[in-house]
């Protein structure tokens, strides 16, 4: 499980849409197998 944070829905889309990251994430996606992919908003503070 990997769980990422950022400071908007906005900035998360922008991340995922981005082309070097959709670049690198054919890596990910060849030696994984994804079960789903979620956004969560507004997880409590630790």
């Amino acid at each position: 499980m990997v769980i990422f944070s950022f400071p908007s829905e906005e900035a998360a889309k922008a991340w995922y849409n981005d082309p070097k990251y959709q670049a690198l994430s054919e890596h990910r996606r060849a030696g994984t197998k994804l079960e789903f992919l979620t956004m969560i908003h507004g997880l409590p503070p630790r």
